[in-house]
């Protein structure tokens, strides 16, 4: 079993590393990848992301990785793989427990098509490789799952601690690892017999937990830089008035939404299974317990928050796994050959080449198009980097500075990062007066990276160079010489 369990380690690896390499720069990574080169120009600012209404640790992370002599988008991708390898191990053990508190015959198989699942999953593969918050907190999520596990099984202090400390920590990433609060009430209150003759430690355990917690995120939850009352932070869940009035319209349009990205994005194999499951399996208390980690967040996120993205699932995604492994190792050989055939073959079109992904998600209008800002339009980062190397080029044989407009994601983002990077001075077009005069920037040549055909008032000054179109629709990205 070690050494299946191994080989299916290592093809986890292989896809996310074949999908880091193959998908160009995205519009908020290069956002992140900005952020984390602020932290590490001037890490006492590590607050300062949060007035855009996100969590500091993640730009301080990817700082971090970014100190490293390679390629920096490569670097932060790569921290996130180095979180999605606590998942996997995370899972491992899940299973493990699951067959000795179910007493589950084919233990081996059932931890073999767990394992497998995680590791071809097309949701998986996709953010826990990009360089945003998915994956960590993804990682923090599916730890509390084990460790609250554990906690029914036998309550201790120390496992009460532990997932608060598992709580605090995702919340330094994103706050959306804040749903589990309820789906571990809900999981106490249905194992309530296995536990109530020790409800003074569970209690006591919940308090330390609370404790623990709110002591390990103080620094976010205080933080006496931010006053979100003045900052320009975007709204992310529904005001109590207008949930009260039960807006069924948005909530049947949201649900179908998230169905289409779960169909798409986990792929339709292993949906199958999970229905299955919940089909044959119901009676079974861990399958219901399951169930509620996989089923509560959807409810919660349809109802509470003001818009929906597909990434906003991924944290559903191992106990759905967990579910459909299950009940994969119940069905006949010919079944689940076919199953991790298809399953392997998607993923490795999702690893390999994410345009045919794209293509592949065309029956599924909503997770078409979200896939397709990975793809697709000025979100996606195809012509970004190689409008870089042709400035970076330019700068081989001469000094130059380059202007973008003052605007974030791609280009301008990852312009301004990859030119830090190189040495290279940038600026925005609103300086451009400034820069010209001063006595050694303004005899610089001057150029400029535009978003399509957004030129920011330069349209006579300028000359294409060169120009990257994107692989669908009318969006490109064009260097240009700016005359003096």
């Amino acid at each position: 079993m070690k050494r299946r369990v191994i080989w299916i380690f290592i093809l986890f690896l292989v896809l996310r590393l074949l999908f880091a390499f193959r998908l160009p720069i995205f519009n908020d990574e290069g956002t992140y990848m900005r952020w984390a080169m602020g932290f590490v120009r001037s890490p006492s600012h590590w607050w300062a992301w949060m007035l855009d209404g996100k969590q500091p640790l993640v730009a301080i992370t990817f700082g971090i990785f970014t100190l490293l002599p390679f390629d920096p988008l490569i670097l932060m991708r790569l921290s996130s793989i180095l979180w999605s390898c606590v998942t996997f191990w995370a899972v491992f053990i899940i299973v493990r427990r699951l067959c000795i508190q179910n007493k589950i015959t084919h233990c081996s198989l059932f931890i073999d098509y767990c394992l497998f699942f995680i590791s071809v999953c097309p949701y998986l593969i996709v953010f826990d490789t990009l360089a945003i918050a998915e994956s960590p907190v993804n990682a923090c999520f599916t730890l509390t799952l084990l460790l609250t596990l554990l906690f029914v099984e036998k309550p201790t202090y120390l496992k009460g601690i532990a997932i608060g400390m598992a709580i605090a920590l995702g919340w330094w990433y994103k706050s959306t690892i804040l749903l589990v609060i309820p789906l571990i009430i809900g999981t106490l209150l249905l194992n309530i017999k296995s536990w109530k003759t020790q409800w003074q430690i569970v209690v006591t355990s919940a308090v330390s937990s609370v404790c623990i917690g709110i002591l390990i995120a103080s620094p976010v939850i205080w933080n006496p830089y931010i006053d979100f009352q003045s900052t320009a932070v975007i709204p992310r869940t529904v005001p109590l008035v207008k949930i009260v009035t039960f807006p069924f319209a948005q909530w049947a349009s949201d649900a179908s939404n998230m169905f289409q990205s779960l169909v798409g994005y986990i792929g339709p194999c292993i949906c199958v299974l999970f229905g299955i499951a919940i089909w044959k399996l119901w009676k079974i208390k861990t399958v219901r317990v399951l169930f509620g980690w996989a089923v509560m967040p959807i409810v919660l996120e349809i109802v509470m928050l003001t818009s929906f993205s597909a990434r906003y699932l991924i944290y559903i995604t191992v106990p759905v796994i967990l579910l459909a492994g299950w009940i994969l190792i119940k069905l006949s050989n010919g079944i689940r050959l076919a199953i991790l055939s298809i399953s392997i073959f998607i993923a490795f079109i999702a690893a390999w080449s994410p345009l045919a992904y794209y293509r592949l998600l065309t029956p599924l209008p909503y997770a078409h198009t979200d896939f397709g800002q990975y793809v697709t339009g000025w979100t996606s980062g195809y012509g970004v980097q190689e409008a870089i190397h042709v400035l970076v080029k330019q700068s081989e044989t001469k000094q130059i500075i380059t202007f973008i407009r003052f605007d974030g994601g791609n280009p301008e983002d990852a312009v301004l990062s990859y030119m830090q990077r190189a040495r290279i001075p940038a600026a925005h077009v609103s300086q451009i007066d400034a820069v010209a005069k001063h006595p050694t920037l303004s005899r610089f040549p001057w150029y400029f990276v535009s978003r399509g055909t957004q030129l920011a008032g330069l349209e006579n000054r300028l000359t294409l160079i060169a120009k990257f179109p994107k692989p669908t629709g009318d969006e490109f990205v064009g260097v240009y010489e700016i005359k003096k």
